[in-house]
């Protein structure tokens, strides 16, 4: 799976980044540096798939809705028109090769993998049972002991959220998805060194847009996982 989706991406983003950085800068230049609907219409795709790939895989996300919006919510003509038209063939590209790749991704994926389950389940202890009244993403599953549960949780960008909520209450994860290690990422400023009681460095990468942070990422058992929730800026708790 990571060789084929980390050597497509790699092959998709070399290409236009290529594309973007000849064709697509000449137009932009004739076209006064304005953006056309096309430009517009492409911005409010990447958001909502920027927000779709929260909560479930990449390649579930309507791309062919995307290509069909294009022809249908941006007019045929207008200012700018060489701009207009080369945004149009090219995203109709774009849109049209991310449809039918994500739709063989989504065959092959199911057909190894059956369909992608929306939760996961963990091990908790020191979890009191009246947590789950006031925890609405979190949900019993069985006991299987004083204070420790098995539970079932949304996967995805909602996993971090509940599994923050969870932590707060000083109940422990025990395992997660049958697993004692997870990998967890920060935001946290440049200077930042690691110093927290439980948990691996692995490694950082800058924040292109904030030159006074780095993203790390970090291995931590899962029994660890309250100790170093506590006064980090959590961006991500990767859930299997």
């Amino acid at each position: 799976m990571l060789v084929v989706i980390g050597t497509s991406f790699t092959a998709e983003y070399a290409i236009k980044g290529a594309y973007e950085n000849t064709i697509g800068r000449l137009t932009e230049w004739i076209g006064g540096q304005e953006p056309v609907e096309e430009d517009r219409y492409a911005a409010q795709v990447a958001q909502d798939y920027g927000s779709f790939v929260q909560d479930r895989p990449f390649y579930e996300f309507p791309f062919f809705s995307a290509f069909h919006g294009l022809w249908t919510q941006t007019s045929l003509w207008g200012p700018h028109a060489l701009r207009k038209w080369e945004r149009k063939m090219w995203l109709s590209l774009d849109y049209g090769i991310e449809a039918v790749y994500c739709g063989l991704i989504k065959l092959a994926s199911h057909a190894v993998y059956g369909v992608e389950e929306d939760v996961t389940y963990a091990l908790i202890d020191n979890a009191p049972e009246a947590i789950f009244s006031s925890l609405a993403a979190i949900h019993k599953v069985k006991s299987v002991g004083p204070d420790s549960f098995i539970i079932r949780m949304p996967r995805y960008q909602k996993f971090t959220v509940a599994a923050k909520e969870l932590l707060s209450t000083q109940a422990r994860f025990v395992q997660i998805a049958g697993n004692q290690q997870i990998m967890v990422t920060a935001v946290v400023s440049r200077d930042w060194q690691f110093e927290l009681p439980a948990g691996e460095f692995l490694f950082s990468r800058d924040v292109l847009t904030d030159r006074l942070s780095k993203r790390v990422v970090l291995r931590v058992p899962v029994a660890g996982l309250g100790a170093i929730v506590d006064g980090l800026a959590i961006e991500h708790i990767y859930d299997y």
